[in-house]
């Protein structure tokens, strides 16, 4: 896990050779703190932002004390699609 993300890593191959496919899941508002982290560890690295809608389980970061984050219940497995 990167920074509390949980993350699934999958080997590829890219048009200059071997590559890791990398797939998380994170909020909006944590996007660009992941992106540097991206840029800091491979400038060079290729990344895509796709919008998920609805998803079955997912590892978040612990939420900070006094903030009330309930990622599980948002990511239950029984969530009705509107």
């Amino acid at each position: 896990m990167a920074r509390g993300y949980g993350v699934t890593i999958v080997d590829g191959e890219g048009a200059a050779g071997p590559v890791k496919i990398i797939f998380t899941l994170l909020k909006r508002r944590d996007l660009s703190g992941i992106v540097d982290l991206i840029n800091e560890v491979n400038p060079k690295a290729f990344y895509s932002v796709e919008d998920v809608r609805f998803a079955k389980e997912a590892i978040f970061p612990p939420a900070s004390p006094g903030q009330k984050k309930l990622y599980w219940q948002f990511f239950r497995m029984d969530r009705k699609r509107k």
